[in-house]
């Protein structure tokens, strides 16, 4: 399954655009609700779609 994004903003953040958190940012959702995280990671979606959360998720916790 792809997870469905778009790309926003100058930080390359991605919103979502599909499900319970469509509209919202990733970075912000990632904030509300940690286990969204371990969900995609441990869903069927595709390792690009793991990948970019995961990057977002890590500039998130380093600030970078």
């Amino acid at each position: 399954m792809a997870w469905k994004y778009d790309y926003v903003g100058t930080w390359g953040d991605c919103i979502s655009i599909f499900g319970k958190y469509k509209g919202q940012s990733v970075s912000e959702v990632l904030k509300k609700d940690p286990g969204y995280y371990s969900w995609i990671l441990n869903s069927d979606f595709t390792l690009n779609t793991k990948a970019m959360l995961t990057k977002i998720r890590l500039r998130e916790l380093t600030g970078k």
